[in-house]
């Protein structure tokens, strides 16, 4: 069954978490050169999930990197402020009802456009989420051919040949941090610091992501800006008067022919 629509709403927190395009890549460039800043958070960390983070980066934090809309709209901002793009991934469980996760397994694609001018969207079931409902989601195997990570790699590498090397696991480096401390996000929201920019969007009003943004994200937002004197630097991802549709998760005509070419379906 497909999920419903997610439905627009802002909250007062909404810009509070948020800078610019324009705010973020100069703030970035001024904290750089702020010598007791970078000295502070370099003694911070004592592992970061790159070998290399001696350049700023923007970043994208998904459960599957993957060549919809929504890393499209990522890497066209990446640019704007040059920068170059890493994907975190964090594979986790597969939940069904995780929009992202949904999409993952039954890609949805815009066909073009019908005579009155509406996308045609068609669908491919990649992966039976009933049979791996509940277990990680990295050992999903598909409907045709290897695992789910594996075929979204070969079709985001078909799209995106630049990105190869700047798709990292922080399963492991998020696991580790969060458990030394009690602020479920403080050490990853403290690489946006200095580090580089977050592109995301954050769902204040959803019932459910509230509960955890509430609960969970604002406490180490706040811990950071405590900490360093200054906000983690997060960009919209998405535009905000449309960051809720499940169409950035949608995606183009030219990964479906990739599909076809990669398995034959």
């Amino acid at each position: 069954m497909t999920p419903e629509p997610r439905k627009h709403l802002f909250h007062e927190d909404t810009f509070k978490i948020y800078s610019s395009i324009t705010e973020a890549s100069s703030e970035l460039e001024r904290r750089r050169n702020d010598t007791e800043l970078m000295k502070k958070i370099g003694e911070f960390f004592s592992k970061l999930p790159l070998d290399d983070l001696s350049y700023p980066r923007a970043f994208l934090s998904r459960p599957i990197a993957t060549p919809n809309f929504e890393l499209r709209s990522f890497l066209v901002q990446s640019e704007m402020i040059d920068l170059d793009s890493v994907v975190l991934e964090y594979p986790g469980k597969l939940v069904a009802k995780n929009d992202d996760k949904y999409h993952d397994c039954i890609l949805h694609f815009r066909d073009g456009l019908d005579k009155d001018n509406n996308h045609r969207i068609s669908k491919v079931k990649a992966v039976d989420i009933a049979k791996f409902e509940g277990k990680p989601l990295a050992s999903a195997q598909t409907n045709f051919d290897g695992s789910i990570m594996e075929m979204h790699h070969k079709l985001l590498f078909s799209e995106f040949p630049k990105l190869k090397g700047s798709v990292i696991d922080f399963t492991g480096w998020f696991n580790d941090s969060r458990e030394a401390t009690d602020s479920y996000y403080f050490h990853y929201l403290s690489l946006f610091v200095c580090h580089g920019v977050l592109f995301d969007n954050f769902f204040f009003n959803d019932n459910e992501e509230n509960k955890f943004i509430v609960a969970k994200f604002m406490p180490s937002f706040e811990r950071v800006v405590e900490h360093f004197g200054v906000r983690p630097l997060i960009v919209p991802l998405l535009p905000l008067d449309h960051e809720r549709s499940n169409n950035w998760l949608y995606y183009p005509a030219s990964v479906k022919e990739d599909l076809r070419a990669f398995y034959g379906v």
